[in-house]
This record gives structure tokens, sequence and C-alpha cells, in this order.
């Protein structure tokens, strides 16, 4: 799949993705989702206030974590903010926006560091934590962006690290 960053000249950036490559355009113009499909992201914090995402259904997951930012400049939110953006964007913000009409559970596993940047990462325990709690709170697709460091758990492990809990259940 092919994507791109781009700025344009009133500085709003713009995204370009393949749709027709992945196949989504149709169903894309078939439907913009409903509410009662609920979308996870674990990612970053979002800037919920972000004028692309106005209007989108987002909802927290975790008592214990905010998904807002704090740190608008931090990469951790601007991850987070950009995946909130293609999946649930306006249709005319600029963002890929599959499925604006569809629940966002927000579900921070990346946090908004201090120091001089470096790219933020989650524990295989975390990440486990964080996809039980999202299907527990009615996720039916889930949106996982960890990239662990070397040495703490194999790339190929990490993606059926909390998925053993979900075998069995009926999504």
């Amino acid at each position: 799949m092919g994507h791109a960053i781009t700025g344009r000249a009133d500085s709003k950036p713009t995204v370009s993705i393949d749709l027709e490559r992945v196949q989504l355009q149709r169903l894309m113009e078939r439907s913009s989702g409903s509410p009662n499909v609920a979308v996870a992201i674990l990612d970053g914090p979002v800037a919920i206030d972000h004028p692309g995402l106005a209007g989108a259904q987002i909802r927290p997951v975790g008592g214990s974590t905010d998904p807002r930012c704090t740190r608008v400049d931090s990469y951790a939110c601007r991850h987070g903010t950009f995946i909130a953006g293609i999946l649930a964007a306006r249709r005319d913000s600029g963002a890929p926006a599959i499925c604006p009409g569809c629940t966002l559970l927000v579900r921070p596993i990346f946090w908004e560091t201090t120091g001089a940047g470096g790219t933020p990462s989650a524990t295989p325990e975390d990440l486990a934590d964080a996809i039980v709690e999202c299907v527990r709170s009615g996720a039916r697709l889930l949106n996982l962006s960890p990239d662990p460091p070397i040495g703490v758990v194999g790339r190929g492990e990490m993606a059926v690290v909390g998925l053993g809990w979900l075998f069995g259940r009926d999504l």
C-alpha cells in the first residue's frame, strides 16, 4: 500500500493512500460506518479537539488512561491523531476517513515523553492488557501500532501477544 503525507499551501496536511489497491474505495462509497461498530486504536493519545475529528464518536478505554494529548507536538500524539484521522476524520478533511461513522475506542499504549524524543514503544504486557480492555469495551476491530524494541520480543511474536485470550470468543 503506498501512502504519502504532503503539505499544501494552506499548511493543512493531506494524506494520499491508494484506497483502490486495498479495495476500500467501493466500501467507503457505500457506507461511512455505523456507531454500533467500535474500532479500537492502540496507539498514542489523540488530539480529540483536532478540527478534522470534529463530530467523531471517540470514547476512551481504560480507567487510568486519558486518550487526549497533553503535548500535541509529541510523536505519540501526532501518530495517534494521524491514525484516528485515517479512520474517523471528516471525509472533507483531507484524511482518508475510512469509517467516520464508527465509534473510535482510544486506548493509548504509547506515552508522550518529556525527553528529546525517540520512538515510543509499548511492553508486551501493556499491549496484552490494552487488547483485553478494548475487546471487553466492545471493540470489533483493533488497529495496532506497536513496534517493540529489538530484544524485548520478536516482531512475529508481538502479533500474538494478548490475542490468545481472543481465541474462542464470538467476535
